[in-house]
């Protein structure tokens, strides 16, 4: 973290005794802010912390995810209207989410997305597939591409198309 000014740490320190007093109740209030001040006022920089990431997600990482949860809003929504699910499972079209370690940005924005009631259905609380899961998203999207220049936007998926998709 860069080195704040005084002024900039009164400017911080103000901020979070702004929130502390607009805080409805002591229970929703961060604990951790309390120690942050005290931080910032005796200039321990250590504890700082930063709670601004200096890096921002980039633009394809966010198209993918936008992209993957539509294909998963797309298949669901098509599996629900299907009569016969014979060969189909609810999981199969399921989002499992992003590995927390290994797929850590895709993991963040989609848990972000859902905190923001985004791709309701979709997403879960935590979206953590202990797995990694790119690779299969993305051909899973390839395939998905392929099977939706053959139909029209608002047309739902064919159990076959479904199939074709998911891989199975």
């Amino acid at each position: 973290m860069p080195k704040l000014t005084l002024a900039e740490r009164w400017i911080i320190f103000n901020q979070l005794q702004i929130i502390e007093l607009l805080s409805p109740s002591k229970e929703k209030k961060n604990h951790g802010q309390t120690v942050q001040q005290e931080a910032l006022i005796n200039g321990y920089e250590s504890f700082y912390g930063c709670p601004i990431d200096d890096e921002t997600l980039d633009s394809e990482t966010s198209s993918r995810v936008h992209n993957i949860l539509g294909m998963f809003t797309v298949l669901r929504a098509s599996y629900g209207k299907l009569a016969d699910k014979s060969g189909l499972s609810a999981e199969s079209v399921e989002f499992e989410g992003f590995d927390g370690n290994n797929e850590s940005d895709e993991h963040g924005f989609a848990n972000f997305l859902c905190r923001a009631g985004r791709y309701e259905g979709v997403l879960k609380e935590d979206n953590n597939s202990h797995g990694p899961t790119i690779a299969r998203y993305e051909a899973m999207l390839t395939r998905y591409r392929e099977v939706r220049e053959s139909v029209t936007p608002l047309e739902p998926l064919t159990k076959e198309q479904i199939l074709a998709i998911v891989g199975k």
